[in-house]
């Protein structure tokens, strides 16, 4: 792909590296959030001094709100085949769909035959709320049900991002299909009708269709943030070094203090989505600017496995890690500090994540992507 000038786009390891940044900062709000909000009652940990968790615990949810930035800005990276003509929009569609779902399924698989067994287990237990068939379909479909508690999430409760990403693909394979040289714009403008739509179907007839509930969040918005940073970078629109740098840690400061008094309650787009913009434009504006420039292949190994590090770390600590625990008669604080727990749980969390990524992901990301280099020839030769 090329920018403005026709030069082909560069590799963007400081996106890659902030995506698997964002997948830790989950994990840790996950993690900490365990110790903290959803403790069981086996279990007795008490705060952690070393910092506020009060700031700290939410802080990691920001991650997510990267996570939508970035997603927004490859799509538009990668579409110039899909825009030339060169590729079919069911190429794309094909793609997207062979990146999410199968390890998906596979996590979503694996926590529920995790809580099966514990079910079978047990005796004179209710039937989970993950067991229910109807819940376990609508999961697996990536569609929008409302659980035991009413909140419209899938069984694998970090689903509901992948639920979002879906449709924003949705939305920009139809932008594709209508008129590709108003992309960014007509992308927008579908995303920004089935918020509305959504919106005003909750307004009418109220919070009773799981779908329109889910669809009425206005964070489906930060995609299209995503798309337009893209835009400005490819036409050459980034910042010089030290005015990026300014963007950078204004960003930064801007999420801290935003959590610190709680403004992100009131407005997740305006005071997370805005300030995940500017880190996203600036790191891709200092790497852009910076040619020859090397980030280590640590940090931007923590990109290749954060899908994986995504999807498994919930099933780690909730199904596997508190579990682990008990057997091993830690369930106090006065046992091991809690500190030491919460670096337990990302740090289990982590070998999880690296080990689905080797076992699971690459191996089977490579086989289906043999499969579209075969669907594509087939398509070229029918053609010709």
């Amino acid at each position: 792909m090329s920018n403005a000038q026709g030069n082909p786009l560069p590799r963007l390891d400081s996106i890659q590296f902030l995506r698997g940044l964002a997948a830790l900062m989950v994990v840790f709000h996950h993690a900490l959030r365990s110790l903290l909000e959803n403790k069981q009652s086996e279990f007795s940990f008490e705060a952690i001094s070393l910092f506020d968790a009060s700031v700290w615990m939410p802080l990691g949810g920001v991650g997510v709100d990267v996570f939508f930035v970035i997603s927004g800005l490859v799509m538009v990276y990668v579409s110039r085949p899909y825009v030339a003509g060169v590729k079919p929009v069911s190429d794309f569609l094909f793609r997207r769909v062979v990146r999410i779902y199968p390890l998906y399924l596979f996590v979503t698989g694996l926590l529920i035959a995790l809580v099966s067994i514990s079910y079978f287990l047990k005796a004179n237990v209710a039937l989970p709320d993950s067991l229910h068939w109807y819940r376990i379909l609508t999961s697996l479909l990536l569609i929008p049900s409302f659980d035991a508690k009413g909140v419209p999430h899938p069984v694998l409760g970090v689903g509901w991002t992948l639920m979002f990403e879906m449709l924003f693909y949705g939305c920009f394979a139809l932008a594709l299909l209508v008129n590709r040289k108003y992309l960014v714009t007509l992308c927008s403008l579908f995303v920004i009708v089935v918020l509305l739509v959504a919106v005003g179907s909750v307004e009418l007839l109220g919070a009773k269709n799981a779908v329109s509930v889910f669809y009425s969040n206005a964070i489906v918005l930060e995609f299209i943030f995503g798309c337009i940073v893209a835009r400005l970078a490819i036409s050459g629109k980034t910042l010089s070094r030290y005015p990026a740098l300014f963007v950078l840690f204004i960003s930064c400061l801007a999420i801290y203090l935003s959590t610190h008094f709680g403004l992100h309650k009131e407005s997740r787009v305006l005071f997370w989505g805005i300030p995940a913009v500017g880190l996203v434009y600036s790191l891709v504006s200092i790497e852009w600017r910076s040619s020859g420039v090397k980030w280590p292949r640590a940090l931007t190994y923590l990109g290749d496995i954060s899908y994986s590090l995504y999807l498994i770390h919930i099933v780690v600590i909730y199904s596997v890690y508190f579990k682990a625990l008990k057997v091993l008669g830690i369930t106090s604080s006065d046992v091991v500090a809690t500190e030491w727990i919460l670096v337990g749980a990302v740090i289990c969390s982590l070998l999880a994540g690296v080990v689905l990524y080797h076992v699971v992901e690459k191996p089977t990301l490579s086989v289906l992507n043999r499969v579209v280099r075969r669907r594509q020839l087939a398509i070229r030769t029918a053609i010709a």
